[in-house]
């Protein structure tokens, strides 16, 4: 078992700050991206991909109720799903008009 936490090719990372820094180097973001950023893209996506939001919580590690505050705005599923209901009972009433 490693003595240390954080390793890269079984040897200890020096320096986190300076390893993130290489890390978005070499992925081609722009300088002042922060973890934060990332770990936020990561829980947009997940929502907006339709994963479970307890298992999103368990992978980003923030609590499910933290999880849903900030990326609520962000998930078009809910909204979507009203609309497309919304949509699908006009056009209902239409054709019975008919």
């Amino acid at each position: 078992m490693p003595e240390y936490i954080v390793g890269w090719n079984g040897e200890p990372v020096a320096s986190v700050k300076t390893a993130f820094a290489t890390a978005v180097r070499l992925a081609g973001f722009e300088e002042d991206t922060s973890r934060h950023v990332l770990r936020h893209t990561a829980a947009t996506w997940l929502m907006q991909q339709g994963v479970n939001l307890w298992e999103a919580a368990d992978y980003l590690r923030p609590t499910p109720e933290m999880l849903q505050r900030s990326t609520a705005t962000m998930i078009p599923t809910s909204r979507t799903r009203k609309r497309g209901a919304i949509r699908t009972a006009i056009l209902l009433a239409r054709v019975q008009k008919v």
